[in-house]
């Protein structure tokens, strides 16, 4: 249940705070207990006596609110256990010190913004920091958040959070161990809860740990790491289509795609210095290792097995499957999003000028240029998807998102190619699929069809999108258990 902060002033009781009778016969107060109030890692010893009003609020005295709230108008959930009662949660969403600049100066945040609507919505408190933010010993963060009222982003003194979002993407040699130094700091912490158990999922670590599972060994293309010149030629010999990734890389920009032709070698690869997709016809093994020794440098990559991909309209298309978590703490897919090649290329990411289309309207034109038993429907799909996802937690630790990877061969079988601890949601207004049309709005059609009661929320008319809710609904779930 929410409630509204408000606060007391005059000649009360100290330590005495006030709140609806419902509320009080709800959370089964009693008037001569002392209560630990919890906002985050702060709290204060309270007495709470009921006051007769139909509406949902607490009054708390002023010093209390003055040391626990950062300020006015909040409404958050409101929950007990034992003699401990939490407002929030609190969530913080860490990111890098240039993202919370760039929201400060509120550019490009269409993003963020979707997110703390959402997180009022879901009745939490929620802000962004960056290492820069944190005083440990104080257990304060300066963080920021979008203010509604005055439509921009404003800087307030939060309480250390209940829950971290790391939505952080340290890239640079010299960001990496200030990320690193920042997240061991905070799980030290035995009060808060991550979203996400690991910042990021590797590529072979990820194929290394999954591969002993016999139940899902069929769905993990062949991988090896990169160790000498002729593990690609092996390879390619083999499948006659390959693909080398960097162990971390993302967005498509650190692939390469090999083909072995009748005549010579064709490459696919995303140039991001030039920002668009190249393709190269090759003759021999020596010009090939020329390039990727340039492309990857001195980092280390895999060699994954090619898929022949199922097509769209004659275009090889990929999935994006996106996991999310809910309010009871289980699996939801929030979307399956075709990333739909280029004719005749091997990459699909939309970074490197793939187009996209919601799985369940590519699904019938699929089933009627294929035989329909091939070609696995949208609970096929979700269904192992699933059953990855419960693979992954046992190896790595509880996630609340993930973004899977997914490949349809030609024959109808599926393959996971790679898995996401970080999944780029299209969190965009702008974002539209093959057709012209938002992508969202695809999002929310699918969802009505599926499910004849589902709700579209907004904030002050607003649309708030479907997949920036789950955290926040995760949140509450993992507040809870304490």
């Amino acid at each position: 249940m929410d409630v509204s902060i408000k606060k007391l002033t005059g000649p009360y009781y100290k330590s005495t705070c006030f709140i609806s009778d419902k509320i009080f016969e709800d959370l089964k107060l009693s008037k001569e207990t002392m209560y630990e109030l919890h906002l985050g890692c702060l709290s204060e010893l309270i007495f709470i006596n009921p006051y007769e009003n139909s509406d949902a609020s607490i009054f708390l005295q002023e010093s209390t609110y003055n040391k626990l709230i950062p300020f006015d108008d909040l409404t958050l959930n409101i929950w007990r256990i034992n003699k401990d009662i939490y407002l929030g949660p609190v969530i913080g969403v860490f990111e890098t010190a240039r993202t919370i600049l760039r929201l400060l100066g509120n550019k490009d945040c269409f993003y963020e913004t979707q997110h703390i609507k959402a997180s009022i919505l879901e009745g939490c408190l929620c802000y962004y920091f960056s290492d820069e933010n944190i005083n440990f010993e104080e257990e304060t963060v300066k963080g920021i958040t979008f203010s509604p009222s005055l439509n921009k982003w404003q800087s307030f003194l939060f309480p250390m959070p209940d829950i971290i979002y790391d939505a952080g993407i340290f890239l640079s040699d010299e960001l990496k161990p200030i990320g690193k130094k920042i997240r061991n700091e905070l799980r030290k912490l035995p009060s808060i809860k991550f979203i996400n158990n690991k910042n990021g999922l590797g590529k072979w670590e990820l194929y290394e740990k999954l591969l002993k599972y016999k139940s899902i060994k069929q769905y993990l293309p062949e991988t090896i790491i990169y160790t000498r010149k002729d593990d690609i030629s092996l390879m390619l010999s083999k499948y006659n289509l390959v693909f080398l990734k960097s162990f971390h890389g993302s967005k498509g920009e650190e692939v390469i795609s090999i083909e072995q032709l009748h005549k010579g070698i064709k490459l696919n690869y995303y140039d991001s210095y030039e920002e668009k997709l190249k393709e190269l016809i090759l003759n021999n093994f020596d010009e090939l290792q020329l390039i990727i020794d340039e492309f990857f440098e001195d980092e280390n990559f895999i060699i994954q097995q090619g898929v022949r991909l199922l097509k769209y309209e004659d275009c090889k298309f990929d999935l994006r499957i996106l996991l999310q978590k809910n309010e009871k703490g289980t699996w939801e897919s929030s979307y399956i999003q075709c990333r739909i090649a280029k004719k005749d290329i091997n990459i699909t990411n939309t970074s490197a000028g793939g187009v996209s289309l919601i799985y369940e309207k590519a699904y019938p034109v699929l089933c009627d240029s294929n035989d329909t038993t091939k070609i696995p429907d949208k609970n096929k799909l979700t269904e192992v998807s699933f059953k990855i996802a419960g693979y992954i937690e046992r190896e790595f630790g509880l996630f609340g998102e993930l973004g899977l990877d997914v490949a349809i061969d030609m024959n109808g079988d599926i393959w996971i190619l790679e898995a996401n601890a970080k999944s780029d949601k299209d969190i965009d207004e702008s974002f539209c699929d093959l057709y012209g049309n938002k992508f969202v709005d695809s999002i929310i059609e699918i969802k009505q069809k599926q499910a004849i009661n589902y709700k579209i929320h907004y904030f002050n008319s607003e649309l708030v999108y479907p997949q920036a809710l789950y955290p926040f609904k995760y949140a509450k779930f993992l507040a809870k258990c304490k």
